[in-house]
């Protein structure tokens, strides 16, 4: 059984909060940089981690509130990776992350979509921004293919944002 509640439910992924038995495996794709290498301002030491669960152990998701969310799998509830919001009004700014282990297979683009759908209902007159490296092609690719339109170039940052 889950630690915690899952908040939103795909055919293969849970959307929870973030747990104590999270701790691990946050620890370890938040340090291999095959997970963090488009990473920016991510804590990556157990104690930071452990604050962060702690921290985030309560973010609802409800279109009004920023949070920080645990994508696990259905099977087992293991953590896979966690999606961030931040809420500005009726903007939406999704940051998101996959483990290594979970590349390629669908799940950033199954949970995303399940995502995006849920807080549309929850708040129709919302706009979702993403930032996306230039260089991440799978996120770039992941991003058009949820919809978003380019909107901005940031050649300092190195960095595309997209609208929804």
């Amino acid at each position: 059984m889950p630690e915690s509640r899952p908040i939103l439910t795909t055919e293969r992924l849970i959307l929870r909060n973030l747990c104590a038995k999270d701790l691990d495996e946050l620890f370890d794709y938040r340090n291999d940089p095959r997970s963090n290498q488009y990473q920016r301002g991510q804590f990556r030491d157990r104690d930071a981690l452990e604050k962060l669960i702690a921290r985030r152990a309560n973010d609802m998701l409800d279109g009004i509130h920023s949070g920080q969310f645990a994508v696990a799998l259905r099977e087992d509830d293991s953590l896979i990776g966690e999606i961030s919001m931040a809420v500005n009004a009726d903007v939406i700014t999704l940051g998101y992350t996959l483990s290594y282990k979970h590349h390629r297979k669908g799940y950033a683009t199954e949970i995303l979509s399940a995502l995006l759908a849920r807080l549309r209902e929850l708040n129709p007159r919302c706009t979702f921004i993403a930032q996306i490296e230039s260089e991440n092609r799978a996120s770039l690719a992941l991003i058009h293919k949820l919809g978003f339109r380019e909107i901005a170039r940031d050649k300092q940052e190195n960095c595309i944002t997209f609208q929804k």
